[in-house]
């Protein structure tokens, strides 16, 4: 389920099957909402195939491919509450991963961690010029 991602690279063989337990493959639909802005965070999303969009007050920022997170940001902010909304483009097939599951992989795994803070930084970045 994770071999295409990077955020999970060097993890070994057994650390990847425990955190396949608390994940699911789903498909959303066309124009189906993942959730909305201010929606507590429980869940990281990683796109498997297609298209997400994240938009702000129905302007589109920008969009997330195949492969790449979406909303690991709010599950590491204090509030927890999303900043954006996401919705597909098309239809979507995602990674769906418990956020317990993410805190304590990244607890475990200080690179983990790390590599979140870094994908993090490069948003909070983005969102100061997409707003």
């Amino acid at each position: 389920m994770f071999e295409n991602i990077e955020l999970f690279k060097g993890l070994s063989q057994a650390e990847l099957s425990t955190l396949e337990l608390f994940c699911q493959e789903r498909l959303y639909k066309k124009w189906e909402t993942l959730f909305l802005k201010w929606d507590e965070a429980t869940s990281m999303y990683i796109v498997k195939t297609w298209v997400l969009e994240v938009e702000d007050d129905w302007k589109i920022l920008w969009n997330i491919v195949a492969w790449e997170m979406v909303w690991e940001m709010a599950l590491f902010w204090e509030n927890k509450k999303r900043s954006a909304t996401v919705r597909t483009a098309q239809d979507t097939m995602v990674i769906v991963i418990l956020g317990f599951s993410i805190w304590e992989l990244s607890n475990k795994n200080p690179e983990i961690l790390e590599k979140i803070k870094s994908i993090i930084s490069i948003r909070n970045e983005k969102n100061k010029f997409t707003k």
